[in-house]
């Protein structure tokens, strides 16, 4: 693995997801576009659009022969050890409806293994990034898994597909962890609950 590769994505990558983040506040409750995408109503926004286009063409510029997936425009196609993930705006839904619970997100990946993560939440313009072998910080400050030696009492997330919806092991695990655990917490934006728990701000996800 080339590590001035990691570096300078790491460069690109913080640039650009606060780019994208500007666009997301900025529009946020003055949206204009708002269409279904899926049958599990899902949605997505001018915003996605605007966010993931800045993104794809920074990566783009710098890093041609990378491969890129990304939530709206899919898969470019490319055949190449790394591998852009784009989620320019995790948690539309609650984006539609004035919920500011929403993130910005970048991962790299190289030969399947991620070296380089970095999501931006605009409303509180936190940045979270991690980087392969030098630790986890969210505004510059060490994020440390938190170790409740309580756990019945903890904060727990939870993150669920909608093929999932109404299993009847889902529907009862849900209620478990309601009725034995402080509190459960479903934000519908798994990037940030999985900062969350890096950050040690809640105790642990169900997934």
């Amino acid at each position: 693995m080339d590590k001035q590769v990691v570096h300078s994505a790491r460069v690109l990558a913080v640039t650009v997801i606060k780019q994208a983040g500007r666009i997301a506040k900025e529009r946020f409750d003055r949206f204009e576009h708002l269409a279904t995408k899926d049958r599990f109503g899902d949605v997505v926004t001018e915003v996605d659009r605007l966010a993931e286009e800045l993104i794809l063409n920074r990566i783009r510029q710098s890093f041609p022969e990378h491969r890129i997936h990304s939530e709206e425009a899919g898969d470019n196609g490319k055949h190449s050890e790394w591998l852009w993930l784009v989620d320019p705006l995790d948690g539309t839904n609650n984006f539609t409806i004035g919920l500011p619970v929403f993130t910005c997100s970048v991962t790299l990946m190289y030969r399947k293994e991620p070296v380089l993560g970095v999501v931006y939440e605009p409303m509180t313009d936190r940045l979270f990034v991690s980087t392969i072998n030098e630790g986890a910080y969210c505004n510059d400050n060490v994020m440390r898994v938190k170790m409740n030696p309580n756990f019945r009492k903890g904060n727990i997330g939870w993150i669920q597909g909608h093929q999932v919806q109404n299993d009847k092991k889902a529907v009862a695990l849900r209620q478990h962890i309601d009725l034995h655990f402080k509190r459960m917490l479903r934000l519908w934006a798994p990037t940030l609950q999985w900062c969350m728990l890096a950050k040690g701000d809640i105790d642990g996800i169900v997934f």
